[in-house]
C-alpha cells in the first residue's frame, strides 16, 4: 500500500504537466480602474454609474466595491453588495448585461 502513494503522486503531477494552459491561466481582474475604465469603453460595458441603480432596482442592495475581472472569454463584474437587512453578499454579474437586462 506504501507503494501506491507515490505512484497516486506521480500520476497528480503528470495531469497537471499536461493540462492545457487555458486551464492554468487564472482569470484577470483588474485593480486599476484606469485599465478597466479603458476596457469599458473598448468594449461598451455597462459603467459601474449605470450598474449601481440596476442594482437597487433588482433588489441586489448596495455595492460597497466592484472589481472588472475576465472569465471564461466574457467581463463580469465581482460586486460585494450591501442588501436591504445590511447583510453582505458577493455577487457575479455579467458586465454587458448585468441582472440579464
Amino acid at each position: 500500500m506504501t507503494h501506491r502513494i507515490p505512484l497516486l503522486a506521480a500520476a497528480c503531477l503528470a495531469a497537471t504537466a499536461i493540462a492545457p494552459a487555458s486551464a492554468a491561466r487564472a482569470d484577470a481582474c483588474y485593480a486599476d480602474w484606469t485599465d478597466a475604465l479603458a476596457i469599458i469603453n473598448r468594449e461598451k460595458l455597462v459603467t459601474m454609474e449605470q450598474l449601481s441603480p440596476i442594482a437597487r432596482a433588482q433588489e441586489a442592495g448596495d455595492i460597497l466595491k466592484s472589481t472588472l475581472c475576465e472569465e471564461q472569454g466574457r467581463y463580469v463584474y465581482r460586486l460585494v453588495v450591501r442588501d436591504r437587512r445590511g447583510r453582505l453578499k458577493n455577487l457575479v454579474v455579467d458586465a454587458r448585461k448585468p441582472f440579464g437586462r
